[in-house]
């Protein structure tokens, strides 16, 4: 039995608390097994990290100081990226029966690569589609030329022990927010699209087995 001004062990100080108590807004839930068959997990995930990047600008807009907030924020939004990629490309192969693969490295290029054509080219024809896919691919471009293996925000050196890459030049993070939320608004919508009609397609094979 625990005493009475014994400290809690982080595993139960941590646990969600009960409705009513102050803290309740801070209780969270981690995806479940459904969640990762269903390919949802993928989309709360870049949702979550694209989330935490803006939190980062709102903190560098009230005053923060950029040159710390910097990293944090660049990683999310190109793990975002990452993540919404990747995806697309799994729900895109099952949703058009295409034999895709998303690749287990972060390139974002092989990425955008493995979904553009077979999917978004071919499936949205439409020249504003294209342009707006064009200026996700330019963005897309831009982080990883940055940052081709994801490291570049997350460490100040890469696994060679070499000071890893990075502009001496700066970046302003209002550009990159203002840049982020056109492919933000293109990406989340083609997910969208694809997750609906996915789900159509499961519910069809569920009702009348594989058509």
């Amino acid at each position: 039995m625990m005493a009475e001004n014994e400290p809690q062990q982080p595993r139960d100080a941590f646990a969600p608390v009960e409705s009513g108590d102050p803290k309740e807004v801070g209780n969270a839930c981690f995806v479940d097994g459904q969640a990762i068959a269903d390919g949802n997990a993928w989309d709360i995930y870049a949702i979550g990290y694209s989330m935490q990047a803006e939190a980062g600008i709102n903190a560098l807009l009230r005053g923060n100081n950029g040159d710390y907030l910097v990293y944090p924020i660049l990683f999310c939004y190109r793990h975002y990226l990452e993540l919404r990629l990747k995806q697309l490309i799994i729900a895109g192969a099952e949703l058009y029966d295409q034999n895709l693969t998303a690749p287990n490295r972060h390139n974002l290029i092989e990425l955008w690569d493995a979904i553009y054509v077979p999917i978004l080219h071919e499936t949205w024809s439409s020249d504003l589609a294209h342009r707006d896919f064009e200026r996700a691919g330019d963005v897309i471009g831009w982080f990883n030329e940055f940052d081709p293996s994801s490291e570049a925000f997350r460490y100040p050196i890469g696994k060679s022990g070499r000071l890893l890459p990075k502009s001496s030049l700066g970046v302003n993070l209002i550009s990159v927010r203002e840049a982020m939320a056109e492919v933000t608004i293109t990406l989340d919508a083609v997910s969208g699209e694809i997750l609906m009609h996915l789900d159509a397609a499961r519910d069809h094979r569920k009702r009348y087995g594989s058509p």
